[in-house]
């Protein structure tokens, strides 16, 4: 919720987040071996509908915003055009939409969330989840981000690293220096991927853990 200062060049089929932490199981349920679940109600292993606070799908395919599944009417403000697309290459239809998809240029192009998410989630429990297929795994590009910068107190976000050729997940709390988690295999090009972070609130401090295609990828406190 903040203008990015990498923009990412890809596409995106699904930004959701809980204002609870979801366990790997229902994780790996959503994920559902690529082919993504709705999540508005419970289902099998996943039973953290109630708590589910944006569900944007991007199935427009035309205009300005997307609408929010979860109920909560909290809609998503596409900034400088991105483009609507439908039948992406390498797309697995999920059971919840048709093969509809955002695609933004990597220049310009983003979307600020339905509320200042650094305010509401804050020092809370959370998990946050994007459905992205990356267009060049060579150029850096924030997938997510809340907070102003990397120094910022509870700094979050979803980064493709170009010098890498991976991803990975970022936090900073109320003090401290910001941590990072990386993807354990690299990204590549025309691939959609499943990336979450969840963090959890402990005693005294926070514990982030990353996601990929229902797989931790590590945890950091």
């Amino acid at each position: 919720n903040t203008t990015p200062g990498g923009y990412w060049k890809g596409h995106l089929d699904c930004f959701r987040v809980w204002n609870s932490v979801l366990t790997s199981d229902e994780i790996t349920a959503i994920y559902n071996s690529g082919t993504p679940i709705a999540v508005t109600s419970d289902s099998g292993n996943y039973e953290s509908s109630a708590n589910l606070q944006l569900d944007n799908l991007f199935d427009e395919l035309t205009g300005t915003t997307v609408a929010d599944n979860s109920g909560n009417s909290n809609t998503l403000t596409l900034q400088n055009s991105p483009t609507w697309n439908q039948d992406c290459v390498g797309f697995t239809t999920p059971d919840y939409a048709a093969t509809h998809a955002l695609e933004l240029d990597g220049v310009s192009d983003y979307a600020i969330p339905f509320l200042d998410l650094k305010q509401s989630i804050d020092a809370g429990e959370f998990t946050i989840y994007a459905r992205a297929r990356f267009n060049d795994t060579t150029v850096n590009g924030y997938v997510f981000i809340s907070g102003e910068t990397a120094g910022s107190d509870n700094y979050i976000s979803l980064l493709n690293v170009g010098a890498n050729n991976d991803t990975r997940a970022s936090m900073r709390g109320s003090g401290g220096a910001t941590q990072a988690i990386y993807s354990i295999a690299n990204s590549v090009n025309d691939t959609w991927y499943d990336l979450v972070a969840t963090r959890t609130i402990n005693a005294s401090d926070g514990t982030l853990e990353f996601f990929v295609n229902g797989v931790s990828q590590g945890t950091l406190t």
